[in-house]
């Protein structure tokens, strides 16, 4: 796998032009500091996820890898989930919307967490097929999936149906979302270590890195 031709991709192109915009929009004082506040944090990510999942889901098209295949659908479905909870939290904060609006959201980006992880798990650097020869992939995949959705369902759902109301406390949920995001930062780094292919280990460290950039913008963002 190589990433020599990134460059030429329009996707990357498109995604260095809105970079560009963000920058110009930062640094000239075309927006008061509220409206550049409210910006950067309801509006500035969704024009980059939808850019990034037209991306993913085009490039699927051309893998024929079985794990590899997943492996990318999830970190799509990854960042569908980061869209719609990005989408769900703008929406409430514009409509001054009700609790299950946030409910919504912290759950979107909990099972955003659990696609990537789940994405892990496909170990795509391995022999195409390797998933149905190895006993251990379903435990660890139903391991995982039962492991984040019985978080969804403790903190947010439970006492959503059982209060009438989003009860979950906002520093917890934000511990959360940095734990999952740690996990998987983590998770990325320990496949660069056992990877010997020297493009995916690329692939597992750009993506480790973002994971590590997400706890510092979530820490940042939270402070």
């Amino acid at each position: 796998m190589k990433l020599e031709g990134l460059w030429q991709d329009a996707t990357a192109r498109m995604g260095i032009l809105i970079v560009a915009v963000y920058l110009a929009l930062s640094s000239l004082p075309l927006l008061s500091p509220a409206q550049m506040e409210g910006f950067s944090i309801y509006w500035a990510e969704p024009p980059l996820l939808v850019l990034l999942l037209a991306g993913l889901l085009h490039g699927l098209t051309r893998v024929r890898h079985r794990e590899e295949r997943r492996f990318w659908a999830l970190l799509a479905a990854c960042f569908g989930f980061w869209l719609a909870g990005n989408l769900a939290s703008s929406l409430g904060w514009y409509f001054a919307a009700d609790h299950w609006v946030a409910m919504a959201a912290d759950s979107a980006f909990l099972l955003s967490g659990l696609a990537c992880l789940l994405a892990i798990d496909q170990r795509p650097h391995r022999r195409s097929g390797w998933s149905l020869r190895d006993t251990t992939y379903i435990f660890s995949t139903l391991g995982t999936a039962a492991f984040v959705m019985a978080l969804v369902l403790y903190f947010f759902l439970v006492p959503f149906f059982l209060q009438g109301r989003y009860g979950c406390d906002v520093v917890l949920t934000h511990l959360l979302i940095l734990a999952l995001d740690a996990l998987i930062a983590v998770r990325f780094l320990h496949l660069v270590w056992a990877c010997h292919d020297k493009g995916w280990r690329r692939v597992y460290s750009l993506l480790g890195c973002a994971a590590a950039l997400w706890i510092v913008t979530d820490w940042i963002e939270w402070s």
